[in-house]
């Protein structure tokens, strides 16, 4: 095994506590989030049931866990993974606020957020890690 690039350390890191922070905020942004938030949210997201805003803040954030630990494991799958849920999340971003005023704010951090991931997930010694570094087999 090879050492772990910074970017991928810090990535890991970074969608491991993105993940923990969800999972933990999935009830009370189902339960508040309407009357907090309201300002914020499309007419489709307050339209949605409590319990569906729960399941999905909590399994993406389950997702999110997840794939940081992949990462930092040195999982090749979870590269491209990390990168198609940008770029899902982006596409949704645009479906569910195509009417509101936040719409192209959230494309634009989107956007660079996708690309972030890309680059640094994608850059030779990043690529080469995955490449060199096999979990071991149990």
């Amino acid at each position: 095994m090879t050492n772990r690039p910074t970017a991928v350390t810090a990535i890991g890191w970074f969608w491991k506590v993105g993940g923990v922070v969800g999972m933990v905020c999935a009830l009370p942004i189902a339960l508040w989030g309407k009357a907090w938030l309201e300002r914020y949210w499309s007419d489709f997201l307050l339209g949605l049931n409590p319990f569906l805003i729960f399941l999905v803040c909590f399994l993406s954030s389950l997702l999110c866990f997840l794939t940081g630990n992949a990462l930092l494991k040195g999982q090749n799958w979870a590269r491209p993974f990390v990168v198609a849920y940008c770029v899902v999340a982006t596409l949704l971003g645009l479906i569910w606020y195509q009417d509101h005023p936040t719409r192209w704010i959230n494309l634009i951090v989107n956007l660079i957020f996708t690309v972030i991931m890309w680059l640094f997930l994608y850059l030779p010694p990043v690529a080469a890690y995955f490449k060199t570094n096999k979990p071991a087999s149990e």
